[in-house]
């Protein structure tokens, strides 16, 4: 089973990638902030990393540059709100920038991605939406499910 470490400030996000993550089956760590994320790479080093850009104190650009200096090999993957990162050349180093959306989707299929481009196995299942998360699917939960529409 691969194991996320999710780094974000904001503990509503942080929740609701931890449940889906663990929902598709990786092992997940959570890290509010860079200094959180540093002791927690000091313990096990993740196979993944999800990483917030603006963040209190040390941001994730700064804290991509520090986790890489320990892991050159350590896959991180950018999730921000700010769509023009994608395009800073500070964040090239990632091996992938993913726009922060309600529907985890995208993320999801990056982070497997990654994952089998690095040989990394522990692969999840395709995101599955249940009721917990109707509520946060870009239809509002009103459009029929995959096996609901066969």
């Amino acid at each position: 089973m691969a194991v996320i470490l999710i780094v974000e400030d904001d503990a509503n996000q942080r929740l609701l990638y931890d449940e889906e993550l663990q929902r598709c089956g990786y092992r997940v760590e959570t890290a509010r902030d860079g200094r959180e994320a540093l002791l927690l790479i000091e313990d096990e080093m993740p196979d993944l990393v999800v990483l917030d850009i603006a963040m209190p104190g040390m941001d994730g650009l700064d804290l991509m540059s520090r986790m890489i200096a320990k892991c050159h090999r350590l896959p991180i993957i950018i999730n921000t709100a700010y769509a023009a990162y994608q395009h800073n050349m500070r964040a090239w180093s990632a091996d992938a920038c993913v726009v922060k959306s309600s529907d985890l989707t995208e993320l999801v299929e990056t982070i497997q991605k990654v994952l089998l481009s690095r040989g990394i196995t522990g692969q999840a299942e395709p995101p599955s939406y249940g009721p917990v998360h109707d509520s946060i699917r870009p239809d509002n939960g009103n459009a029929p499910r995959q096996s609901e529409s066969r």
